[in-house]
């Protein structure tokens, strides 16, 4: 009888208790906030960022929501241009429509011009953590990753007047652009039973289970071009490699499904994927 690496099993265990997660998050979605700019006149502009919210609603007191992981700090904004960018915010939240956004911003914020640092000066009916709210109407579904960049106004945030020529004020402007950045591949394994289902591109993988019936659901996949490989571990297998069948040097049975192209906010169905171990009848 052919013995069975312990490791792999264990690994397959392992790989059981991440896709029990997987079936969680995939009923959310996941939300990316990141912070980009275009050039200036300035050398540098730093701006406190405290928190970044959203709102189901349209309640400007009621119903925000801040991200779960949220990278609050003083950024020079003139940093993230020319392609660059930094995550300001990321987390699992509901499907659904979003009303408001709100970046929440701090006091701390200072202008350099000509190795010269300026504060800057915030008008006195400016209350950054309420006031500065952006209308939207985003639209997330469950499964998907969505990013969303907030696009800093340099010149439009930071003004001056003749007859306050040494004092900068500070209003943020910024512009935000959503879009999704992953998709769904799902399937069905026939026969059907629960199986071990990979989305398999170079060395990165993303696993999860098939349920009774083989239905399976993979979300959070990046565009791009896969394998589907379904696996069993299997004692003294018989089966030789065919159109369908594999057995691996570990004794894993493999059946792969070549060239799935995965796109963004799109579903993905590639319908029956052929798994069937002759001697153990499933």
């Amino acid at each position: 009888m052919k013995i069975i690496n312990p490791l792999i099993m264990l690994a397959f265990g392992l790989l059981c208790l991440s896709s029990c997660e997987l079936g969680k998050d995939d009923r959310e979605a996941t939300l990316t906030v990141t912070l980009v700019d275009y050039p200036s006149d300035y050398e540098a502009l730093y701006i406190e960022i405290k928190d970044v919210q959203i709102n189901y609603t349209l309640d400007r007191e009621e119903g925000w929501l801040s991200l779960d992981r949220m990278n609050g700090g003083v950024y020079n904004v003139l940093e993230y241009t020319a392609g660059k960018d930094t995550v300001l915010a990321s987390g699992r939240v509901e499907p659904g429509t979003i009303r408001q956004i709100r970046v929440v911003y701090g006091y701390n914020n200072t202008l350099i011009i000509d190795g010269v640092v300026q504060d800057l000066t915030t008008f006195g009916n400016i209350n950054f953590e309420r006031d500065l709210i952006h209308n939207v109407n985003i639209v997330l579904k469950e499964g998907f990753d969505y990013d969303l960049t907030v696009d800093f106004d340099v010149p439009q945030s930071v003004s001056t007047y003749e007859e306050f020529a040494e004092t900068f004020y500070l209003v943020p402007v910024a512009r935000l652009f959503m879009k999704a950045t992953t998709g769904i591949v799902k399937g069905r394994v026939v026969p059907g039973a629960r199986r071990f289902v990979s989305l398999v591109k170079g060395n990165a993988r993303i696993s999860t289970y098939s349920n009774e019936q083989g239905e399976f659901v993979i979300g959070g996949v990046q565009e791009g071009i896969y394998d589907i490989v379904v696996s069993s571990l299997c004692e003294d297998c018989e089966v030789e490699d065919d159109i369908f069948l594999h057995v691996t040097e570990d004794g894993i049975v493999e059946s792969r499904l070549k060239n799935i192209e995965a796109r963004a906010e799109k579903i993905i169905d590639v319908g029956e994927v052929f798994f069937y171990i002759p001697d153990q009848g499933n």
